[in-house]
């Protein structure tokens, strides 16, 4: 029953992706990450890449504990040729760029039904949060 709702579903997570990508942009520390011209996402998952600089687990932690914004997954926390199923499989190592996003992306709360004051509430919580490291 659900299937007959996903363009619903792609469309409101589509809406709540351009109000992040707008008001995420002048966050000084945060990096919105750039879609293809040519793909249309059904932004499962709205990820974003912390600057260098920052910690995340250190941002993620007082994000909670201030605003009580929970960040709670990465698409991956520790890259693939780090995982212990693949240990020693992977040939040609090191993958710095694998390692880096995986240190510094993190992902928005994100879902249909989401409203706008939650929307803003995120988004002033990580501009708070992002001034105070």
């Amino acid at each position: 029953s659900q299937l007959k709702r996903l363009n619903y579903f792609i469309q409101e997570r589509n809406k709540i992706a351009n109000f992040f990508n707008t008001a995420i942009s002048d966050i000084h520390n945060i990096e919105i990450l750039p879609l293809p011209t040519n793909l249309y996402s059904n932004y499962y998952k709205y990820i974003v890449m912390i600057k260098r600089n920052i910690q995340r687990n250190k941002f993620k932690t007082l994000l909670r504990t201030k605003y009580n914004v929970c960040l709670p997954g990465e698409v991956y926390a520790t890259p693939c040729h780090d995982q212990p199923v693949f240990k020693g499989k992977f040939i040609g190592g090191p993958f710095p760029n694998a390692d880096d996003i995986c240190k510094r992306h993190f992902c928005l709360p994100i879902y249909p039904m989401m409203k706008k004051e939650e929307q803003k509430y995120i988004i002033n919580s990580i501009r708070n949060t992002i001034t105070l490291l």
